[in-house]
C-alpha cells in the first residue's frame, strides 16, 4: 500500500502541474499571485497517469496468458521465473525478463520488501481499498465502498472532526507513487505482475512440509536469503538483534488468505514462539470470512527474530475484523504491525485503539498532512511526525531521529512505524 506521490517521490516522478497544485494546497508557493491549478486540472492529470499504467499492464498480461510460470532456485536463493521473456507494450518497451526476484530493498527504510501492483482491482491493482480513491473506476463502481469508508472513520476519528464526503482531489490512492514515475514502466510491472501471478496460485497449493502453503515455504527461504545490511543498522537495534521488513511499499492483502500466509510467516520470525518447532494444523477453516491461523504447537522463539510493517486499506473491507482477531497480541501479533492508512490528505485514519481488545490486531494509524496543517492533526490525528526526510545524506529511517518516549528513545535510528504500535505516525506531504 503505497503513499502518495508528493511524499515518497523520487526525481521525475511528479510533474510540474502537481508540484504546483501541491505547493498551494500548502500554502507554499513561491511566485506572488501565482495562478494555481484547478482541482480538476490535478484529477485529470492524475487520471491520465493511472489509466496509463492500466493500459501497460492489461497489455502485459495478455502476454503473460500462454507464459508458464515457476520457482527457480540459486544460490541467491528462490526468484520467480517464465518460460519466455515478456516484453512491454511499443507505448512503453522493455527488453523482457524471463526472471524477476522475489523481495526488493527499500533504501529509505533499509529493510527488504515485497512488492505488488498497487491500485483498485478494476486497474489490476492488488489494493481493495483504492477502489473508492481512484477515478479510474466508475462513479458507480466506487459508491459501495465509499458508504464503508465514510463508516469505518466516523466511528473511530476519536476526537477528529466528520468526514463528511471522499473527494478524489485528495485521496491519496488517485496520486499513489507507485503508479507514476520509474513504477509505471512496463519493466517494474512486469515484475510486480509476475509476483501478484505467483502469489495468487501459490497460496492454494501445498507446500513441502503438512499445513503450509507454497506461498509460505517460498517466502521463507527468500527472507533466509536476504540481505539485511546489519552493518548500517543502528546499535541499539543490532544488539537486540532485531530485523525487519517493509511488507507493501506497492500493494496491499489482495485476499483473506493472503493475509494469514504472511501472518504466519510472521509468527515463524517471532522471537518467543516462532523458530524451530512452530507448526500449523493442516485443516485450515473458515471463520467470519477469514482463515483461522491454526497452530499445532509452537516454537522456541526464532534465533533471529523480525520485525514486520504493513499500511493497509482494507479496513473498510470484511478484512478489517480478519485482522483484527488473527493478528492480536493476544496471538502474538506484536512482531507483526499493520497500520490502518488515512485515507485522504489533512486527514486522520480509523483509530482502533489497542487498548479495545476486539481491534488490538490494529496498531495506530498513519497520516499524511501538508506542513501548514499538521498543527491540526498532531496529537489528534497523529502524535509522532516522521523524521526521515530530516537527516544530511537523504531520506532514511535509519538516519532518523527516533521518538524520545519510543523505541530508540531519541537516538539516531528510527524504527517507530514497526516497534511502536501505540503511536500514529505522520508523513508530511513533500513536493
Amino acid at each position: 500500500m503505497a503513499a502518495i506521490k508528493p511524499h515518497l517521490a523520487q526525481d521525475g516522478e511528479t510533474s510540474d502541474l502537481q508540484r504546483r497544485y501541491w505547493g498551494c494546497a500548502s500554502g507554499l508557493g513561491d511566485a506572488e499571485g501565482e495562478v494555481c491549478p484547478a482541482p480538476e486540472e490535478i484529477a485529470q492529470e492524475a487520471h491520465a497517469e493511472l489509466l496509463n499504467v492500466a493500459w501497460i499492464r492489461q497489455a502485459l498480461v495478455l502476454k503473460m496468458q500462454d507464459r508458464k510460470i515457476w520457482i527457480a532456485y540459486d544460490k541467491d536463493g528462490p526468484s520467480i521465473a517464465v518460460d519466455k521473456p515478456v516484453g512491454g507494450p511499443a507505448w512503453n518497451p522493455s527488453s523482457g525478463s524471463r526472471a524477476t526476484t522475489i523481495l526488493g530493498w527499500t533504501t529509505k527504510m533499509g529493510a527488504p520488501s515485497f512488492s505488488l501492483p498497487a491500485g483498485a482491482p478494476k486497474m489490476g491493482g492488488a489494493c481493495l481499498g483504492a477502489t473508492a480513491g481512484q477515478s479510474v473506476v466508475p462513479v458507480k463502481g466506487r459508491a459501495t465502498q465509499v458508504k464503508h469508508v465514510l463508516e469505518v472513520l466516523n466511528n473511530y476519528r476519536g476526537d477528529n472532526p466528520r468526514v463528511e464526503k471522499v473527494s478524489i482531489t485528495r485521496t491519496v490512492c488517485e496520486f499513489c507513487y507507485a503508479e507514476g514515475g520509474q513504477y509505471a514502466t512496463s519493466g517494474v510491472q512486469n515484475a510486480q505482475l509476475m509476483r501478484y501471478a505467483w502469489a495468487e496460485r501459490a497460496i492454494d497449493r501445498p507446500g513441502h512440509v503438512p499445513g503450509v502453503s507454497e506461498f509460505y515455504s517460498v517466502m521463507l527461504d527468500a527472507i533466509d536469503h536476504a540481505d539485511f545490511e546489519y552493518g548500517d543498522e543502528p546499535m541499539q537495534y543490532k544488539s537486540e538483534n532485531q530485523r525487519f521488513f517493509r511488507l507493501h511499499d506497492s500493494g496491499d492483502f489482495f485476499s483473506p488468505k493472503y493475509f494469514s500466509e504472511w501472518k504466519k510467516i510472521a509468527l515463524y520470525y517471532h522471537p518467543e514462539v516462532g523458530g524451530e518447532g512452530l507448526k500449523f494444523n493442516p485443516d485450515r477453516k473458515l471463520s467470519d470470512g477469514g482463515f483461522e491461523i491454526s497452530v499445532a504447537a509452537y516454537g522456541t522463539g526464532h534465533a533471529q527474530p523480525i520485525w514486520f510493517w504493513a499500511p493497509s486499506r482494507v479496513w473498510m473491507t470484511q478484512m478489517r475484523e480478519q485482522i483484527a482477531r488473527e493478528n492480536s497480541t493476544k496471538k502474538y501479533g506484536d512482531n507483526f504491525a499493520i497500520r490502518p492508512s488515512a485515507y485522504h490528505i489533512n486527514e486522520h485514519g480509523p483509530i482502533f485503539d489497542t487498548k479495545d481488545k476486539s481491534n488490538d490486531g490494529w496498531s495506530a494509524p498513519s497520516t499524511v498532512y501538508e506542513y501548514k496543517a499538521k498543527k491540526e492533526g498532531q496529537d489528534r490525528a497523529y502524535n509522532w511526525d516522521c523524521k526521515a526526510y530530516a537527516v544530511e545524506k537523504g531520506p532514511s529511517c535509519r538516519g532518523a531521529k527516533s521518538n524520545p518516549k519510543g523505541p530508540g528513545q531519541g537516538a539516531v535510528g528510527c524504527r517507530e512505524c514497526w516497534l511502536h504500535r501505540d503511536s500514529a505516525v505522520n508523513y508530511t506531504l513533500h513536493l
